[in-house]
């Protein structure tokens, strides 16, 4: 399975997180430093394949705690185009030994707030397994 495909039996159904946007901040900071200083190492060598990181720079690169209230829709973009399955890890981390029902499968929508973000898409719901004997 690829994040963005069905699976054929697997009943689909939309999903959306409301997340602070204090805790976005917390849990994502270390996922946007990776995205921001990658991004800029390619812009400084000629890459034009950053608009994102372009447009932070032209904002006078503003750390991720600013960017919310400064450029949400910026931010709202990253998150929907580029780091897609990162926020879905950073939001919803997996826990050994807890069984899987929802698998977030896409991020349709991205919407930044004063003081929340809410991510949407559909998520597929995994079947549930019956133990083998």
């Amino acid at each position: 399975m690829q994040f963005g495909q069905d699976v054929p039996g697997w009943s689909v159904a939309p999903y959306c997180l409301h997340v602070p946007i204090q805790h976005l901040v917390t849990v994502f900071q270390p996922v946007y430093d990776t995205f921001f200083n990658d991004g800029l190492a390619d812009v400084r060598n000629g890459s034009d394949d950053w608009p994102e990181i372009e447009a932070l720079v032209a904002a006078g690169c503003p750390p991720l705690s600013d960017i919310p209230t400064r450029l949400p829709g910026l931010l709202a973009e990253i998150l929907r185009e580029s780091l897609y399955m990162d926020i879905l890890d950073a939001l919803l981390p997996l826990k050994p030994n807890t069984p899987i029902r929802y698998l977030a499968n896409t991020v349709d929508h991205v919407a930044v707030e004063a003081n929340w973000v809410a991510v949407c898409g559909r998520a597929l719901q995994v079947p549930e397994t019956t133990p083998s004997d």
